[in-house]
């Protein structure tokens, strides 16, 4: 059984590089808080006391990793992938917090298309509710429910419809 108090480490920020989140870095940035706040070195920093900037320049260099360098076009399209990655999870949880969805439905946004028989009917409620006035009083006025409706049929029409065998 696992230990339900153990707390998974938070996620690294976007751009990040991959040590920033590792538990030096971070002692480093707490280090770096606290000095700030210390006159007497900050004092031995004015005057351009060589201990003392060593221990900035080091603090800094540990606490705020370098970037990945770019080698290669692997590295390249890695980054381009992590980027669409992020965008992705980005949008469907924007998408989620406006309407559920299934694990089916996320991979079909992800696939950019759409069931042909969900894409009919999503065509067909879209003409049927333009035409309800009721509908567009209650689009008009936010009614959570009725924009919900709205932003699910115009993101199921947005995708490609493909015929299932």
């Amino acid at each position: 059984m696992t230990d339900a108090s153990a707390a998974p480490p938070a996620p690294a920020a976007p751009g990040a590089p991959v040590g920033f989140d590792a538990p030096e870095a971070v002692a480093a940035r707490e280090t770096i808080k606290t000095r700030i706040g210390d006159k007497e070195f900050g004092a031995k920093l004015i005057a351009q006391d060589a201990a003392a900037r060593a221990e900035w320049d080091a603090l800094h260099k540990a606490g705020y990793p370098a970037p990945q360098r770019i080698t290669s076009t692997e590295d390249v399209n890695n980054q381009a992938a992590a980027r669409n990655e992020e965008g992705w999870n980005n949008f469907l949880g924007w998408v989620r917090q406006r309407c559920p969805l299934s694990e089916e439905q996320v991979a079909e946004i992800r696939g950019g298309v759409i069931r042909e028989d969900l894409h009919n009917w999503a065509r067909e409620q879209k003409d049927r509710v333009i035409k309800d006035r009721g509908f567009y009083k209650k689009l008009m006025e936010g009614d959570r429910a009725t924009t919900r409706d709205w932003e699910l049929l115009k993101l199921m029409l947005s995708l490609r419809p493909v015929k299932v065998a």
